[in-house]
């Protein structure tokens, strides 16, 4: 580690102050006006690894990451010092020159309160700030991690201000999003790393065949294993892309936080998720049961939000990303034939709808594909015409086109009916 001169503490312009903060508890201000690029503070104290500080070695809350690994923190014989009170905002006033040294990132006024990203010194990649952010940027990422620096937000705005050990992360990070990121002479566009639940059957299975035909990496995701393993063995025969499996109850947490975990384990982190698990139930609103009601809604609507909460911060961080939300036209109209159906899928177009907004600034496409009759497991055992219904692999064709599209372009949604219309009783 080649560090400049550490001084025992930290030295600071003689205009900053403590006083109460509109963005938590109590900030650093300055009385006067600074010029941008001006040096405000010059961190101080003593160097401990991880290990160290957290044996009780150096001063709680005073600790910054100068290092991988390695803390500059202040000594315990010493008093936590102004910058020890500076807080977070997500569109700072100041950020890094080097290992130690703050400067002004714009011009500062008179009685500003002086802000960083965190995010600029982090080495801890387990750290989550404890309170949501409070600084009301409008680019304000609410939850602070040891994990930001991969975001591309962070990377273009911060990366050439950040500790000189976080610069290097990025510079691997990008080469290797860069390698993985390859073109593919099969499909003329990125290869993209597809998570795919329900995966192992109907529309999920037709969109993986689709996509590894494509010349797309894929991850398949369903609750049965043995039906998981026959369809990714299936597709691995018949393509040369990377084929991986996990049995997942997407109603249930838990399992999400393994495929979670799984994903990091196999160093899957996907930028496509493609979401199909969804069952169907029948009855109706008045007559059904409370508990088909809540299955419904669980399956069908409320594991989408949670997968997609555990991995957008990937999504963020990964050129081209796509979240496909496979719906169906029952989002559309009224759907005699399944009622609770209907219902989950209104209210997954209106979360397609709001997180389409929500991930507009982060490059993040959104797209609700909303078939309509389709040739599944649902249908079996009824007497219809050949032909009545859709192919799955028509869904699939759509899922490769949308993401042979250009960055720039977003399907936002997509309605795909049989020629004769939809069937309702």
């Amino acid at each position: 580690m080649d560090v400049p001169k550490i001084p025992p503490k930290s030295w600071i312009l003689p205009c900053l102050e403590v006083r109460n903060s509109p963005i938590h508890g109590i900030g650093v201000f300055t009385s006067q006006p600074i010029k941008a690029g001006e040096v405000v503070i010059i961190w101080g104290g003593v160097i401990l690894t991880h290990k160290e500080f957290y044996s009780g070695n150096g001063l709680k809350h005073t600790n910054v990451g100068i290092d991988e690994g390695v803390f500059l923190a202040a000594s315990t014989d010493q008093e936590i010092s102004i910058d020890d009170y500076m807080n977070h905002s997500c569109d700072p006033n100041l950020w890094l020159k080097d290992e130690i040294t703050l400067v002004a990132r714009r011009d500062i006024n008179a009685n500003e309160e002086l802000t960083i990203d965190y995010a600029i010194e982090l080495s801890d990649e387990n750290y989550v700030m404890k309170n949501p952010c409070n600084c009301k940027s409008p680019n304000c990422r609410k939850k602070i991690t040891g994990k930001d620096w991969r975001l591309r937000e962070f990377q273009e705005t911060h990366k050439d201000h950040c500790a000189p050990f976080l610069k290097r992360r990025i510079h691997q990070f990008l080469l290797e999003q860069k390698e993985e990121n390859k073109y593919s002479s099969s499909n003329g566009g990125l290869i993209m790393k597809v998570l795919i639940t329900g995966g192992s059957r109907g529309i999920g299975k037709a969109i993986a065949e689709e996509l590894a035909n494509a010349g797309h990496d894929i991850l398949l995701v369903s609750r049965s294993l043995c039906t998981l393993e026959k369809t990714a063995n299936e597709i691995r025969s018949n393509s040369k892309v990377k084929v991986l499996h996990f049995a997942c109850d997407v109603g249930d947490i838990k399992d999400l936080e393994n495929l979670q975990k799984f994903c990091l384990q196999t160093n899957f982190l996907p930028n496509v998720l493609v979401l199909s698990a969804g069952i169907f139930l029948e009855g109706s609103l008045i007559n059904s049961r409370c508990e088909d009601f809540d299955e419904t809604l669980n399956v069908d609507f409320l594991s989408i939000y949670h997968t997609v909460k555990l991995f957008i911060d990937y999504l963020r961080t990964n050129p081209a990303s796509k979240i496909i939300l496979i719906g169906s036209t029952a989002a559309y109209e009224p759907y005699p034939i399944g009622s609770l159906y209907g219902v989950a899928k209104w209210a997954l177009r209106g979360y397609a709808i709001n997180l389409r907004r929500e991930l507009m600034k982060d490059k993040v496409a959104v797209t609700f594909l909303a078939p309509g009759g389709t040739l599944t497991d649902l249908w079996a055992g009824e007497d219809l015409p050949e032909n009545r219904l859709l192919e799955p692999r028509d869904i699939g064709k759509l899922v490769v086109a949308i993401l042979s599209l250009s960055n720039q372009a977003v399907v936002e949604e997509l309605i795909v009916r049989p020629i004769l219309g939809d069937i309702h009783e």
